[in-house]
């Protein structure tokens, strides 16, 4: 025997009141003599046998009565079939999966909601004083109520309410392992998931198998969902961290789709800053995963982000992904020319003036291919000094260019200083020269090896691989629509030795030789590439793409002045803040997160603040850097993997088996909860008999007081 509630047991001893009541009430009789009072004496002589056992049964049914009624409030119950206890003295314990895949649903209805409102009512039925414990099972097992006592159905709503859900997947056959072992020696347990069945979380649970004389009842809350497939955008990215304001530029968002059937003609919007910008139409085959591709403009310089939504499905939060980007009013572009090479085309300058006296770029029926936007070119004759730099964000080297020592020195300090720096090793570089003057420099990131030189329109040439579909600033030069680049020829080229450990190679020749390797400083940049842009030997200038490639490189040396606004979810978030005057401190901030300090460092021409860690959750972020007479606000975009966006369920099999392995009853809702808890406890709770004794006493004692009147 136990009870539900025990602690009601403690008033018990108050069952002795009548007992006591009457003995005081004894000896306050009032004896008044009075002249026929033999008579009555003689007359009580005869009862008082009788009377005295009377007394006697009234008094215990009176005792009984309270007994009944503390026995009622601490609700007796019997050992259950199982041998466990039903009802209580137990240990009622809570895992609820905290996993954003417990969102799907409709709005206001996803499986969360419904599952901490069926948690809220079963604990409003438990009794003042019974132990029970709260788990938050995300990538470990929180506990946030362990073993403790229950006060009242109010707090325990408010300790479910306030569970909130992460961007992690639940791994159930680890995480049971660990609450099976924390439990295995509880005498009484009662179980409560509140988890989705999804069959990516409950993988290799089936297997699992309960500790020795460990039998808990075991109860599955798993609302149903209606529609488990799922579209899901996995990453955003814009063609570069740097983009110009009034310029058309590129963006990207990988899609996958999670369901079974094939998406036809859905619709992928692009927002910047929030707004609605673009939209693209996309078809994807079951488990299928892609890229859509867009287009937007920037109407202001500054920082922005770019937001990638598909229409909503079962799951509303991996429809959206964000990218950060910083955007420039304009780009001003050094060329650097020797006055002794005035041979047509012997500079790459002879082009790229065309390039900056161009606006737009117009198909057949005069439709805008390209807008060149604010890209301004200038060129430099003659020794180099530093007001030829001054407000230059990229120069632009090649054979033309007559670098001397004192050359290569200005512009290390130009490319320490945040500037890009394009190199271009056209026919006409001396690659011994080129590799001292600017190796020794530190401004080369792959040393020239051998030349290549085939006659020019002739039938042996290099050509270019796709672009690597990974790297965001050259994959929308890979199509016919808007231009690619495998159409361009070269006719001579270098190869190029192996890359700095630091530098990456978006771009290769057909036999898999770099053709451009960009290697990002702090600050600063040096865009490299393994073939010329003069056009002498080789058809880049004049083939319709040579403009969005030229803005690329541009944009990719000039990037680094900047820290990247798109970072991966284990990474800190970096950021360089010029101008350190009145800067009094950075946080990152993220909507419904707790704010993330940043530490800053000084650096040349301001400061650099760094995360004291990487962010926990992929989103949307806001660096606020508060200086003294204003706020400035940065946006970051953090990525990552969201591998809890499948939500195909476990087939009928593994299902079963998991029931079976762990002993589940399952409940969609409250209704089917309540009605498994009542047949798992029925006939083994005494409370409803405790009652209607205590209502037999209460008659009794009533029918016996009237035999004294």
């Amino acid at each position: 025997m136990t009870f539900i509630n025990p602690g009601f047991l403690w008033v018990l001893p108050a069952a002795a009141l009548p007992v006591l009541i009457y003995y005081l009430m004894r000896f306050r009789s009032l004896k008044v003599e009075w002249g026929a009072t033999y008579v009555l004496e003689r007359v009580l002589e005869k009862l008082k046998k009788k009377l005295y056992w009377d007394q006697v049964i009234l008094l215990a049914l009176r005792t009984l009565a309270c007994v009944a009624l503390v026995l009622a409030f601490a609700r007796p119950s019997s050992s259950g079939a199982a041998g466990t206890v039903s009802g209580s003295g137990m240990h009622r314990v809570i895992l609820v999966d905290a996993s954003y895949s417990m969102l799907a649903g409709e709005p206001g209805r996803a499986r969360w909601e419904r599952g901490k409102e069926v948690l809220k009512r079963l604990t409003a039925t438990w009794g003042r004083g019974e132990k029970w414990s709260l788990a938050r099972v995300a990538e470990r097992v929180e506990w946030l109520v362990d073993g403790e006592a229950i006060e009242d159905a109010q707090a325990s709503a408010a300790r479910i309410d306030a569970l909130k859900p992460a961007e992690a997947r639940v791994e159930w056959a680890k995480a049971l392992e660990s609450v099976f072992a924390k439990l295995a020696s509880e005498p009484g347990v009662e179980l409560y998931f509140c988890a989705d069945d999804q069959a990516a979380s409950w993988a290799r649970a089936e297997a699992l198998r309960l500790p020795p004389n460990f039998a808990p009842r075991a109860y599955w809350i798993v609302p149903p969902l209606e529609e488990p497939s799922n579209l899901a955008v996995t990453e955003v990215r814009l063609a570069g961290d740097v983009s110009l304001a009034g310029h058309a530029s590129p963006v990207f968002a990988r899609v996958q789709n999670f369901g079974t059937r094939d998406v036809e003609h859905a619709e992928m919007e692009w927002l910047v800053d929030g707004a609605f910008a673009a939209k693209e139409a996309f078809s994807l085959r079951p488990g299928q995963s892609g890229w859509v591709q867009g287009e937007v403009i920037f109407d202001r310089a500054g920082s922005h982000y770019v937001t990638a939504r598909v229409g909503a499905d079962a799951l509303d939060l991996d429809n959206r992904f964000s990218a950060g980007v910083e955007v420039v009013e304009q780009l001003n572009v050094l060329v650097l020319r020797d006055p002794g090479r005035t041979r047509k085309f012997d500079s790459s300058w002879d082009f790229l003036k065309i390039a900056g006296q161009s606006e737009k770029l117009n198909d057949k029926d005069d439709a805008p291919v390209f807008t060149l936007g604010p890209l301004v070119f200038s060129v430099h004759e003659g020794p180099l000094d530093e007001a030829a730099l001054r407000e230059k964000q990229v120069v632009v080297v090649d054979g033309a260019s007559g670098l001397a020592p004192e050359a290569a020195a200005r512009l290390r300090t130009f490319v320490q200083a945040g500037g890009g720096l394009l190199l271009s090793a056209d026919d006409a570089v001396d690659a011994q020269a080129w590799n001292a003057l600017l190796g020794d420099a530190g401004l080369l990131p792959s040393p020239l090896r051998a030349a290549r030189l085939e006659q020019v329109a002739g039938e042996r040439f290099q050509t270019l691989a796709a672009p690597d579909p990974e790297r965001a600033a050259f994959r929308a030069l890979s199509s016919a629509e808007r231009g690619d680049l495998a159409e361009a020829r070269f006719y001579s080229w270098f190869e190029l030795d192996e890359p700095a450990e630091d530098a990456r190679i978006p771009l290769r020749f057909a036999d898999g030789l770099p053709f451009l390797v960009l290697e990002r400083r702090d600050p600063g940049a040096v865009v490299q590439l393994a073939a010329g842009l003069n056009g002498r030997v080789n058809n880049l200038p004049v083939r319709e793409f040579f403009f969005p490639f030229l803005f690329r490189l541009c944009t990719e040396a000039a990037a680094g002045a900047y820290s990247p606004r798109t970072v991966d979810r284990a990474a800190p978030v970096r950021l360089r803040l010029p101008g350190a005057a009145g800067l009094r401190g950075v946080t990152l901030h993220s909507e419904g997160r707790e704010p993330l300090p940043m530490t800053l460092q000084p650096a040349p021409q301001g400061f650099v603040a760094q995360s004291a860690g990487a962010p926990e959750w992929s989103g949307l972020y806001a660096a606020l850097a508060v200086r003294e007479t204003s706020t400035e606000k940065i946006w970051i975009g953090v990525q990552g993997p969201r591998a809890d966006s499948d939500l195909a369920p476990l087939g009928t099999e593994a299902r079963a088996e998991l029931v079976q392995a762990l002993g589940l009853a399952e409940a969609p809702d409250w209704d089917r909860l309540d009605e498994l808890l009542r047949a798992s406890r029925g006939g083994a709770e005494w409370h409803h008999w405790v009652v209607l004794a205590l209502l037999a006493l209460l008659v009794g004692e009533l029918l016996m007081e009237r035999r004294f009147l």
